[in-house]
């Protein structure tokens, strides 16, 4: 390896090491990593091998990135190369790290203090010691392996049993506000339990509901998808009013607004953006570090409030009159200030505002003509 190992080579010699092991690289497990600034004479990496020397990041070998004309070998690092050498390059366990990697060695930089830009303050501060960035970065490699061999080895599992045996833990909204939205329903104190139902991996779920019987109610909301940003505004607004929040006192944008409505308010709107592109991405009834009181509404309460709001529908025993814009405080939904049952409102007032002007009108008419 050169003096300062990047990040993707650190991780090239993680997986020698870790994953290729004895078996792949014979005397592995007791070599010790050499830095140099170039390969010393004329040999070749077969010759280098042979000599018990693995090349990683120089030489223009296998695990080198680089061409002899100093060109990039395209879509890859040291890390993937490796990968695909011990056969785990699709291995979903290692893909988060395989993107990372890249995308570290590729881009100017991947984000402030992330792990990559840590080892390169680490050699900075450590000219002469690049074994500590390289610790620096097997700690940080380690931690992330165990999460998600379990990710995918018992959460996986555990998820797939809920699954199978809580029928309500997944559902499907009929009539959502987009194509195919799935709604999921854990009640779990696991972190790595919600992780998964949320995951591209995993449940995929465009919406989560965790109960927890140790940890406060959260919803999380998928924060790629625009089309859920007025629901979750309902939904926020909806469980504010019943919990006992005056609709006469509060209005229902200020409701349906993020953050916390006053000190008594046991739910939470956490946001990204601002303005009108300020997304709701979770509502919480506190967080483990941040306590509130329990909200009083019962979790299947919850779940139907929820369904609720992410279905275009209208109360059924009124579906007729909503689609003719007609709307009054006899609905049970009046109430909730649904951002659709305010639309309706609207269009019935604006028909009302035309018809008064048509009256009007004739009425003019009818008295200039006597």
């Amino acid at each position: 390896m050169h003096r300062k190992p990047h990040w993707d080579e650190i991780f090239a010699l993680w997986l020698a090491r870790f994953i290729g092991g004895e078996e792949v690289f014979p005397g592995i497990n007791n070599a010790q990593p050499l830095f140099w600034d170039e390969l010393k004479g004329n040999s070749t990496e077969e010759e280098y091998i042979r000599s018990g020397y693995l090349l990683i990041g120089l030489g223009f070998g296998r695990f080198d990135d680089k061409v002899h004309n100093g060109a990039r070998k395209e879509g890859k690092c040291s890390a993937i190369l490796m990968a695909e050498a011990l056969g785990v390059a699709d291995d979903q366990r290692f893909s988060q790290l395989l993107k990372f990697s890249l995308a570290a060695d590729t881009q100017p930089k991947v984000g402030f203090l992330d792990p990559a830009d840590m080892v390169k303050l680490l050699h900075n501060n450590n000219p002469d010691k690049p074994e500590v960035a390289i610790c620096y970065a097997f700690d940080a490699i380690d931690a992330h392996w165990k999460q998600q061999k379990r990710f995918f080895g018992e959460v996986s599992e555990e998820y797939a049993k809920l699954i199978r045996t809580v029928p309500e833990t997944y559902r499907r909204i009929k009539n959502g506000v987009m194509e195919g939205l799935d709604l999921v329903v854990l009640r779990t104190d696991s972190p790595d339990l919600v992780a998964f139902g949320r995951s591209d991996h995993g449940g995929r779920a465009a919406v989560l509901i965790k109960f927890g019987k140790k940890t406060p109610t959260q919803i999380f909301f998928d924060q790629r998808c625009s089309k859920l940003s007025k629901p979750a505004r309902d939904i926020l607004c909806a469980l504010r009013v019943e919990e006992g929040f005056d609709i006469k006192k509060w209005n229902w944008k200020d409701l349906g607004q993020s953050g916390q409505m006053n000190d008594s308010d046991p739910w939470y709107g956490v946001a990204r953006g601002e303005g009108d592109r300020e997304q709701v991405t979770m509502i919480a009834n506190g967080t483990d570090t941040h306590k509130r009181d329990f909200s009083q509404i019962p979790q299947q309460r919850v779940v139907k409030i929820v369904e609720m709001c992410l279905s275009r529908g209208f109360e059924p025993s009124r579906e007729e009159c909503c689609l003719n814009n007609i709307c009054d405080n006899t609905c049970p939904r009046y109430r909730l200030g649904l951002t659709r049952c305010r639309s309706v409102r609207f269009n019935q007032r604006r028909e009302e505002s035309a018809n008064q002007g048509e009256q009007k009108k004739l009425l003019e008419e009818q008295l200039f003509q006597k």
